[in-house]
């Protein structure tokens, strides 16, 4: 039954479905541009500011434990060595730069002994984290603008692949262009998000973002499945099914985590 309904000519569904996506496409796009400016993250200062007017009793917590972090300092400090009075101030500890919680790949290129730090393009100071935080808005944009493109390609990928299911023979040309377009564009723009500095806070909870990385496993196994799939038809040809519900899931799976963390 499945078989005979995926192979029922829709060519007015599928058509209506493509033109949508590319009506949805530019409207995204320029809603994305419009909201770059005002940015994707907050700097330092307003994470911090933002974090004292959640917790009214911060402000006050952290003068107390300042206080305590100096006179310790001051307890412990050698009386003949005046100038190590910078040096206590500068034991204190700030506000943390990192969130408590990185990623495998956050750690490896960005954490305290990252990739970045050690070769000294980004030390762990106030001043470059605000320059990554600006490359994260950056990174960030890039990779939404290129996931809009990609679900484009997945799509026309899918109609291509619909038509060949139809008869439609001379598709399978297109049809080979556009899913390796699919593949290179859908690892190219994975690279941005996997690669970007990680904020000030990651706050608790689900969210729209818990959403849409929830549903990157799935299209992202898709992508590794259905790809391996299309190459083994031509010798199995009765894996040509699974390759075609594989490749509708992850279309599916691809355009609901766009649809979570746009809308």
């Amino acid at each position: 039954m499945l078989r005979n309904f995926l192979r029922f000519p829709l060519p007015r569904f599928q058509k209506a479905f493509v033109s949508l996506v590319w009506v949805w496409l530019p409207v995204c796009l320029a809603a994305q541009a419009a909201s770059a400016s005002t940015g994707l993250e907050m700097s330092l200062q307003e994470t911090y500011a933002a974090r004292e007017s959640e917790a009214p009793e911060f402000q006050a917590s952290r003068t107390v434990q300042t206080a305590e972090r100096l006179a310790a300092a001051d307890s412990a400090r050698p009386p003949a060595v005046p100038s190590d009075s910078s040096q206590a101030a500068s034991e204190v500890q700030a506000d943390p730069l990192l969130p408590e919680i990185l990623s495998p790949g956050e750690k490896l290129m960005w954490g305290e002994h990252g990739f970045m730090r050690v070769i000294g393009a980004f030390p762990l100071t106030e001043e470059s984290r605000e320059k990554e935080l600006q490359l994260r808005r950056t990174m960030l944009t890039v990779h939404q603008i290129g996931g809009f493109l990609t679900l484009a390609s997945m799509v026309a990928t899918d109609y291509c692949g619909q038509m060949i299911v139809n008869g439609e023979s001379g598709y399978e040309g297109a049809k080979s262009t556009l899913a390796w377009t699919t593949v290179g564009a859908y690892f190219a723009t994975a690279s941005l998000s996997l690669l970007s500095p990680p904020p000030v806070i990651r706050r608790p909870g689900w969210s729209s973002v818990s959403t849409h990385k929830a549903l990157a496993w799935v299209h992202f196994t898709g992508m590794i499945i259905t790809p391996l799939l299309g190459t083994m038809i031509e010798d199995k040809h009765d894996l040509r099914l699974y390759h075609q519900i594989s490749g509708y899931v992850t279309t599916a799976a691809f355009a609901g985590a766009m649809f979570v963390i746009t809308f």
